[in-house]
């Protein structure tokens, strides 16, 4: 069966909403959110931008202009990836993939990068897991307390935010104050692999 008609691969073409920062918004506009598909996100590049502009994402599909209402994702998004937030622990990136593989398997597609804050004594990440299908708020509100339940179990905390509904999901940024004078990050690390999407 080609990629075309397979379902564990079709992740990749979900359109999700963009913006940059906690305080881009389109609720008083009435515009729908830029978008982008979510087989673009996983391994992208970190931006330079101050943290209050990194660009972000919700993992849903829907994208009007008032996507970023935590009520109205609730009611009416269909949503297409888990994601975490590892900020405790200096936990290193080995480990990180170790458990998201031990859990979700070895052809899962998963991106774990850096957070903008994260030092080399300080590691920091964020998970991206894409979903094989659109579940409904509540089918993946279980999966994400099911997935901070299994990493906290396994001696990692995450950050239980991320199981709202509007709730943004940074991607890589690392800000101009954490680079070098050649533009450089002091610090960034990222895993990008697998194909399939995970089923719920």
């Amino acid at each position: 069966m080609s990629d075309a008609f397979d379902i564990r691969h079709n992740w990749r073409v979900h359109s999700v909403p963009t913006f940059d920062g906690q305080y881009d918004t389109n609720i008083d506009t009435g515009e729908d959110y830029q978008s982008l598909e979510l087989g673009t996100l996983l391994g992208l590049l970190p931006t330079s931008r101050p943290k209050a502009r990194a660009p972000a994402f919700i993992p849903s599909i829907y994208i009007s202009f008032d996507a970023r209402c935590h009520a109205v994702q609730q009611a009416q998004g269909r949503f297409v990836a888990l994601a975490g937030d590892i900020d405790k622990g200096n936990v290193s990136i080995v480990d990180v993939i170790k458990l998201t593989r031990d859990l979700f398997g070895p052809t899962s597609a998963i991106f774990i990068y850096s957070t903008g804050s994260a030092t080399p004594d300080d590691k920091r990440w964020r998970i991206i897991v894409p979903l094989q299908e659109p579940v409904p708020f509540e089918r993946w509100n279980e999966a994400q307390e099911a997935f901070f339940t299994y990493m906290e179990r396994n001696g990692v905390l995450m950050d239980g935010s991320l199981a709202r509904a509007g709730q943004p999901v940074y991607l890589p940024n690392v800000p101009p104050k954490r680079r070098d004078e050649n533009g450089e990050p002091l610090f960034y690390e990222s895993y990008a692999d697998g194909n399939e999407g995970v089923p719920l």
